[in-house]
């Protein structure tokens, strides 16, 4: 009878695509090859691992939602925004919730509604979203958000026939002085406690841990495709795309591959647009940024220092030359880099450079 459940074949089938995941990723033919981005690779598999068992065995029943940390600096994914909080919640269109919380002081929040998740075959993408400009409070920024497939007055996110996730994104432009939002959510008509785990549950979660997986390891070196043959440049993000990828639905997108020899520096440079937020950050080949609990990864609107005509010059390079607004490659050859514009103005599209180091000195 144990043998029948499909709980042994299930976890064959993880383990086999655990074992098949290097040969996808670390040895694929456009894998870097250093020794730091190699060692980064088997541990970004293992925070693949962590990612997607907190989704899909841990959290993943919508009638009993539970918002959690996603994106940590333990666990990064496509280019995430050390400013940002990512908050997430399983969810289900046949029930309804309430959202409730405190506005806070951060620059930016979003909350919204998904559908689907990297690696699976049916339809992703975003169905609803409600940004902070669009958030009804009270005076004292207390606000309610009600989440269902049928309209509701005030604040409501729809539910589409799909819809498996509720996200919370806020970004900080000053983490010393802002206040995040405080937000829990409850399903409507609660009956208790989830039931027993069983068999099939389990077996699932073992099936799409490793479908998304290798969804997410595939989608690095397609999305890196794009960049690969204009090296140190930054590309608009086709809108459409990012909205299949559940991106920031307020937020438009610059991409590119950085890379840099020896005793070279890149430099970024853009006129800033007024926007509620701002970001430009780098990562290393798996699309993780680098670790900004101990050195800068990147620059936001309010930690850039402009130039005396109000435009922002950024210098990413092996060592600091000496100049503002200094991001360390922390150790990288190459990597990735994305820029965020957040509810702006305008969008302009940021000017690239690769000088050397000796020339930044001399004030180039």
């Amino acid at each position: 009878m144990a043998q029948e459940d499909g709980l042994a074949a299930a976890w064959d089938a993880f383990c086999d695509t655990l074992k098949q995941l290097p040969s996808e990723t670390l040895l694929h033919p456009e894998a870097p090859d250093t020794p730091l981005d190699r060692a980064e690779g088997y541990r970004y598999l293992t925070r693949l691992a962590r990612i997607a068992f907190d989704e899909f065995m841990e959290d993943a029943d919508g009638r009993f939602p539970r918002l959690y940390a996603f994106n940590t600096p333990h666990k990064k994914i496509l280019l995430d925004n050390p400013d940002t909080i990512y908050w997430r919640s399983p969810i289900t269109p046949e029930c309804e919730y309430r959202v409730r919380g405190r506005r806070g002081t951060i620059a930016y929040i979003d909350f919204a509604v998904y559908s689907g998740y990297y690696g699976s075959s049916g339809p992703t993408g975003t169905d609803s979203h409600l940004n902070h400009r669009e958030l009804r409070t009270d005076a004292k920024g207390h606000f309610e958000i009600l989440l269902s497939a049928r309209e509701q007055p005030g604040n409501w996110l729809r539910l589409g026939p799909h819809s498996s996730r509720f996200e919370v994104r806020q970004s900080f432009l000053d983490r010393e002085r802002e206040i995040a939002a405080s937000v829990e959510i409850e399903r409507l008509g609660d009956d208790g406690a989830p039931p027993p785990l069983d068999p099939e549950r389990v077996a699932r979660a073992l099936r799409d841990t490793g479908q998304h997986m290798r969804g997410i390891a595939r989608l690095i070196f397609e999305m890196g495709r794009d960049w690969h043959p204009r090296p140190n440049q930054l590309v608009v993000f086709d809108p459409a795309r990012a909205a299949e990828l559940q991106s920031n639905a307020d937020s438009h997108y610059l991409n590119g591959l950085w890379k840099l020899e020896p005793g070279e520096a890149l430099v970024v440079e853009f006129e800033p647009a007024r926007a509620d937020y701002w970001s430009l950050n780098f990562a290393n080949r798996w699309m993780e940024t680098h670790d900004f609990r101990y050195q800068r990864s990147g620059i936001n609107a309010h930690t850039a220092r402009p130039e005396p005509d109000g435009s922002v010059r950024v210098v990413l390079a092996q060592r600091d030359p000496g100049v503002a607004n200094f991001v360390p490659t922390a150790g990288h050859t190459s990597g990735y880099m994305t820029f965020r514009w957040i509810l702006a103005d305008g969008r302009p599209v940021p000017r690239t450079r690769v000088v050397s180091l000796e020339t930044l000195g001399a004030g180039a």
